[in-house]
């Protein structure tokens, strides 16, 4: 029984290192894909704007899950 809660807890806590990472470091898919620069959201470069409110949100999301 123990053993089983121990790997669930180490699966848990590897996923969501996995999520913090990515939705952290969203700003390097504009670096992998250039295609996507040059847009605007609400008035702001979409490789500006798109990596904060992934900082902000997918970290608050993924904090609070």
């Amino acid at each position: 029984m123990k053993e089983q809660l121990y790997k669930r807890e180490i699966r848990i806590t590897i996923v969501f290192s996995v999520l913090l990472l990515l939705s952290g470091n969203f700003a390097s898919v504009f670096v992998l894909f250039p295609g996507l620069r040059g847009g605007t959201m609400w008035g702001f470069p979409v490789e500006y704007i798109v990596p904060i409110l992934m900082g902000w949100f997918g970290l608050m999301v993924v904090c609070f899950a």
